[in-house]
């Protein structure tokens, strides 16, 4: 059995070994004792951020699944700021997270639909832990419409993806093979076969231990356009999943991955 369809097995459900974590958001498990915390300490003066060029005012308010999977909703405040969301693991604050962590070796996928427009939109997918442990699953920025960053801040490498399926209103599917001498991303938009992308030959190193984090951003201006009106922003996501393979972490990252584990039961 080849490392692609090993791995696609493991992420549709036919391995035994459960994932990580599993969120198709069919509700909202955010809050004290539950999978998600709505606060971070990779935001220096909770709830901003202004020192990473970010206008970010978090507010749980900003959450919601009502329409079947999570939106994250960015609306203008009085100060110039702008109230958003964030979800992750981290239970740092006090605030929910149940802990759930990627480490070396590790698979980190997402499926996302990305802002219909609005200057100044920066949606992610990361890392985070005891202030760095920073991978960059993707960033995406409204001037750049076509483009996805990657970014391996742990042993620093930096990549810009651009394709069709990346383009505002559209849904993709985004992830990262965590390995240990080379980071591996993979983007598409079917969850049959997501090819890899791009590694990086760098890695994260044997003890990688980090919490992942799903943010809707709102640039300041420094290094991509800040918002020029009010129009909210709105980033969609309907699955995030951090599957173990079994091989073990020093498995060599597969040439694509599945996104079906994220298609719902029902």
């Amino acid at each position: 059995m080849s490392a692609a369809v090993a791995l696609c097995s493991l992420l549709d459900g036919a391995s035994p070994a459960p994932p990580v974590l599993l969120d198709r958001f069919e509700y909202l498990a955010a809050g004290p004792g539950r999978t998600w915390s709505t606060d971070s300490v990779a935001y220096a003066c909770l709830p901003t951020n202004p020192g990473n060029w970010k206008l970010d005012h978090l507010s749980p308010d900003a959450l919601a699944t009502d329409s079947g999977h999570l939106t994250v909703t960015a609306t203008p405040r009085s100060d110039g700021s702008w109230s958003t969301g964030l979800l992750t693991t981290d239970n740092t604050c006090d605030n929910g997270g149940n802990k759930a962590a990627v480490t070396t070796g590790d698979v980190l996928l997402a499926h996302v639909r990305l802002p219909d427009s609005g200057s100044g939109a920066w949606p992610a997918v990361w890392t985070w832990r005891d202030d760095g442990n920073e991978v960059d699953v993707f960033e995406w920025h409204e001037d750049h419409p076509d483009t996805l960053e990657f970014v391996n801040h742990v042993r620093f490498s930096v990549h810009y993806h651009r394709a069709p399926a990346v383009a505002p209103g559209h849904w993709i599917y985004i992830g990262a093979h965590f390995g240990e001498r080379s980071v591996t991303w993979y983007a598409g938009d079917s969850p049959d076969r997501i090819p890899a992308v791009h590694s990086d030959g760098t890695g994260v190193g044997p003890g990688f231990r980090a919490h992942p984090v799903v943010s809707l951003s709102v640039s300041n201006g420094h290094w991509h356009p800040r918002p020029t009106d009010a129009t909210p922003i709105v980033l969609g996501v309907d699955c995030v999943t951090i599957q173990r393979p079994q091989a073990g972490p020093a498995a060599a990252a597969p040439d694509a991955v599945s996104g079906t584990a994220c298609r719902s039961p029902r």
